[in-house]
């Protein structure tokens, strides 16, 4: 299975966004598809792929351990790690493809039958009231999905920002929540991702908030020099106390197995998303949980 072009594609989502994909191809026609989406850098993220393509032409797709060690795909900066995680995908597409198997039985066997989906509100839009909010959520409802989830704390981001009072920044965000559930009722999930943006007096103070709205909340904090961090020991209890039916959801952005390890032995956390589009691939993101 010798490859024979990589190429990038960039599809347009909305006004908040692209989506980013790799196509590698085979000379026996086999298309593999990974992608490269939240580099940070969408633009460095195509040189990236397009100059990693150029060293991968001739190579044998069927060999990929030895691919992914040369040195176009072993750079440890996260647009170069998200390259490499998009082609490492592509080229387990193309050997799933050829075996006639989907991948999941390659790498296992799956563990449940069907997958639950969730709208994600934040990409289908640029008004960012509640009313929008709602709108949106009622659509996808409408539309048969029994879980939608969104971003809504656009306000927290500086430093000065007011963080307590009737004029704190998060409030803005929990209004859009509020607005969301009211929407959609009590039978559709309701997630709400925090983009890593509270420290932990932060996130006690807006899960209260959120408490009401039955919700499952993906709380992360920044740490300088350890990315984004899980809530810690003991922290779960303070945020929820002894409510099991409010768990913390981790969308983990980690781009290294030794932070997804340090991650997990925290164990403050119902559910761990590990990002497999960030750390060189498949593999290496599932390894830890190993």
């Amino acid at each position: 299975m010798t490859i024979t072009s990589v190429r990038p594609l960039v599809i347009t989502v909305s006004e908040r966004g692209d989506w980013v994909f790799v196509e590698v191809e085979v000379d026996d026609g086999i298309v593999g598809t990974g992608e490269a989406s939240q580099s940070n850098d969408d633009l460095a993220t195509v040189r990236a792929l397009t100059e990693i393509g150029e060293q991968l032409i001739g190579g044998d797709a069927a060999h990929i351990d030895r691919l992914m060690a040369t040195p176009a795909l072993s750079q440890r900066h996260r647009v170069a790690r998200t390259a490499a995680s998009a082609i490492e995908q592509a080229l387990w597409d193309i050997r799933a493809t050829s075996l006639g198997l989907p991948l999941y039985q390659l790498l296992g066997g799956g563990l449940q039958d069907t997958i639950p989906l969730y709208a994600n509100l934040n990409r289908a839009g640029g008004d960012r009231t509640p009313t929008a909010f709602a709108a949106l959520a009622e659509r996808a409802a409408d539309d048969g999905f029994r879980a939608v989830k969104l971003a809504p704390f656009d306000e927290v981001a500086a430093a000065t920002r007011s963080r307590s009072g009737s004029h704190a920044a998060w409030m803005a965000g929990v209004a859009r929540v509020a607005a969301v559930r009211t929407a959609i009722g009590p039978a559709v999930q309701l997630a709400v991702d925090c983009h890593g943006r509270f420290d932990e007096a932060d996130a006690i103070r807006v899960a209260a908030a959120l408490e009401p709205l039955a919700i499952e909340v993906a709380v992360e904090r920044d740490d300088p020099g350890q990315g984004r961090l899980v809530i810690f020991q003991g922290m779960a209890q303070q945020v929820f106390g002894d409510r099991a039916d409010r768990p913390l959801v981790r969308h983990d952005q980690r781009t290294r197995r030794a932070a997804l390890l340090q991650a997990l032995e925290a164990d403050a956390n119902a559910l761990m998303e590990a990002g497999a589009a960030l750390t060189r691939g498949k593999l290496e993101a599932l390894e830890p949980l190993h």
